[in-house]
């Protein structure tokens, strides 16, 4: 049974192309598939949102729904800031991730 992994890939504005969601998208399923997790394209939350806050974001708070529940077993994203810059967001993350082991 494959491990299943949550993908979030996020510009920052409307006609961002460098890195686009769409090249975002192909690197986080080649590393997913490369460490053995599954990608389920329901797992894969894109977002055009330029605040550092993404605590007021929607899809954010889904993907910290997920990680609360233990719904996946890792969040695949392109660049950490990609997640955000603020550092108590990490910690959240982090302690998320720390409580399956």
């Amino acid at each position: 049974m494959s491990k299943i992994a949550a993908g979030w890939i996020r510009v920052s504005s409307p006609g961002q192309v460098d890195p686009s969601l769409g090249d975002q998208l192909s690197t986080i399923k080649a590393k997913a598939n490369e460490l053995g997790y599954e990608l389920p394209p329901e797992r894969v939350l894109s977002v055009v949102w330029a605040s550092q806050e993404l605590s007021n974001c929607p899809p954010f708070q889904m993907l910290q729904e997920w990680a609360y529940a233990q719904q996946v077993e890792a969040i695949f994203t392109l660049h950490r800031d990609r997640l955000t810059e603020l550092p108590e967001e990490h910690v959240f993350l982090s302690n998320s991730a720390r409580t399956r082991e």
